[in-house]
């Protein structure tokens, strides 16, 4: 792994652990067609994540990096709260996370210049994320040809 990346995450994981916002560019399709690559989103810390919401959007942590998907269901194992995340445009759930992991919800979404709240979309049928998912993969893939 790069070294300034991981010195990056590594930063980022503390300023959300000692409550700060921070504002960081989106990467990736994952969260198409809320959130396009180059957004600016607003990720502000979780003090209580037994507050979230299914239906938020928020970020966990991941070995190299923050994954920020959308919250579809909150679960209860051995007495712990699991988490399970979605991305708006994957095929599937991510694997359920700890509480440990959950990172920040995503406050803001900054899309040329317009500041925006996230919806709340509790439940996204199977056949948008679907359509989500191939118009992400046709707009990587022109991003890819045309560099």
């Amino acid at each position: 792994m790069d070294e300034k990346k991981k010195a990056l995450r590594e930063l980022v994981s503390r300023l959300l652990e000692d409550g700060i916002s921070i504002r960081i560019p989106a990467d990736g399709y994952s969260m198409f067609p809320t959130i396009y690559p180059g957004d600016a989103i607003r990720i502000s810390p979780v003090d209580d994540p037994g507050s979230l919401t299914k239906g938020e959007i928020v970020a966990w942590k991941r070995e190299h990096d923050l994954v920020v998907h959308r919250l579809i269901s909150v679960k209860f194992h051995d007495d712990r709260m699991v988490f399970v995340t979605r991305g708006d445009s994957a095929m599937n759930s991510d694997q359920p996370i700890m509480s440990e992991l959950l990172a920040g919800r995503v406050t803001m979404i900054e899309k040329r210049g317009k500041k925006l709240i996230p919806d709340l979309k509790p439940d996204i049928p199977s056949w948008r994320y679907r359509l989500n998912w191939f118009r992400a993969k046709a707009l990587s893939l022109i991003d890819t040809i045309l560099g």
